[in-house]
């Protein structure tokens, strides 16, 4: 019999039988999003903003997200209504709610008003954090890398700083709108007019294929150019939509996500 304990154990690790592997990552499908942004220089008083290209990419789970760019990454956790950022350079995340991060801009945009209404700054400052859009569906369709697409224009407005956007929206890809949502909601939420910025946004239907954006400044212009490059569905460790292990916490943190294994 002792001779059939090597075969057996051998047997039995093939089959995936036995005690089982504790220390297997739990794992769950994810889609994973690409795209590249291309911003031309632009000249601000005082600086010079350079040329960039900076690579995207969105990964959607099951009530989860992480969207990463150079340096850092942010993860929504849509049942604890949670949004988590990672700084990479110094392996460092910080935490907070939805809710407490709409409540901190409210406070901050609370004081930055707190002049007297009769107080020619009171004005100035509510216009300059005062957000408007305008969203308008040009009913105009075309393919755009094999996506049948629908062009709109969106007009946002903030102070002295004006975007305007074509977008080309598709609606063959298929993803969780309201996940995507709560990677912008808690900021323009507290802003005023932000609750009708988040309702005119929201007539948007489709995911962005290509996009070009032209931004305004105090009189100085930048364009923006933004390309899907690719789309997959693909399997991820649970652990994935988490700060590593080795990532430590940093202030603002109000609670500290934890790992599943």
């Amino acid at each position: 019999m002792r001779n059939l304990t090597p075969a057996l154990i051998l047997l039995l690790a093939l089959c995936g039988c036995g005690s089982g592997d504790d220390t297997a990552e739990p794992r769950v499908q994810a889609q994973k999003l690409v795209t590249i942004s291309e911003s031309d220089a632009m000249s601000l008083p005082g600086q010079m903003v350079p040329a960039s290209a900076d690579t995207i990419t969105l990964w959607l789970g099951p009530g989860v997200a992480r969207r990463d760019v150079a340096g850092g990454s942010l993860l929504v956790h849509a049942a604890q209504d949670r949004l988590t950022w990672l700084d990479h350079a110094s392996g460092t995340w910080t935490s907070q709610t939805g809710r407490e991060l709409s409540r901190q801009i409210a406070l901050l945009a609370a004081d930055t008003l707190g002049f007297a209404s009769d107080d020619p700054r009171f004005a100035r400052v509510r216009d300059m954090l005062n957000v408007n859009v305008k969203v308008t569906d040009t009913e105009e369709d075309a393919e755009i890398d094999g996506y049948q697409c629908r062009r709109w224009l969106v007009e946002q407005r903030m102070g002295d700083q004006t975007t305007v956007s074509e977008l080309w929206l598709t609606r063959d890809i298929v993803v969780d709108w309201e996940l995507i949502h709560r990677i912008t909601q808690p900021t323009l939420a507290a802003l005023p007019g932000g609750p009708d910025a988040l309702a005119e946004m929201a007539r948007l239907d489709g995911f962005p294929v290509q996009s070009f954006a032209v931004l305004e400044v105090m009189g100085r212009k930048g364009r923006t150019e933004t390309r899907l490059l690719s789309v997959e569905t693909v399997e991820v460790a649970e652990d994935h939509f988490l700060p590593p292990r080795d990532y430590k916490p940093s202030g603002p943190t109000t609670a500290a996500p934890g790992h599943t294994r």
